[in-house]
């Protein structure tokens, strides 16, 4: 059952990725938005999936994580590696320059999505916030704005 409700959540994570390659830089647009609305937007579409809310929010991934094979838990961590690098060298192809390597770009986001599990610790109330918070800081820490 663990291992159901895994490949669900992998799929999931697929449909949100690819909804954000489909996403392209508008003209008068800058890198900071942009990235800032690929963000919100990949948070809104987390949050609003009845299943990944369910495992993510109610807390269950981690249930269920404990419960895999290390293979698979491994095998998945490699596969969102490799999905979180696409969707950056997405990005640079979009006109984003990062100030960061990939894999520490990958790693920030992950952070991001992983923060999304810890409403309750953060506090209902400061949540969104802070979140917005953390999508606007890792924007300046990580692209570079175009000349003008």
């Amino acid at each position: 059952k663990a291992v159901l409700y895994f490949l669900i959540l992998e799929q999931e994570e697929k449909s949100i990725h690819n909804d954000l390659t489909e996403q392209q830089i508008q003209p008068e647009e800058q890198p900071k938005q942009y990235f800032i609305r690929m963000l919100q937007q990949a948070i809104t579409s987390l949050e609003q999936n009845p299943l990944v809310r369910e495992l993510l929010i109610g807390h269950q991934l981690t249930r269920i994580i404990a419960s895999l094979p290390e293979e698979i838990v491994a095998n998945h961590i490699t596969k969102d590696d490799e999905s979180f690098i696409s969707l950056i060298h997405h990005w640079q192809e979009n006109g984003l320059n990062f100030t960061k390597e990939p894999p520490i770009v990958a790693a920030s986001l992950r952070s991001l999505f992983l923060l999304t599990t810890h409403r309750k610790e953060i506090g209902k109330q400061h949540y969104d916030k802070t979140i917005e918070l953390f999508i606007h800081a890792l924007a300046d820490a990580l692209i570079e704005e175009r000349s003008s």
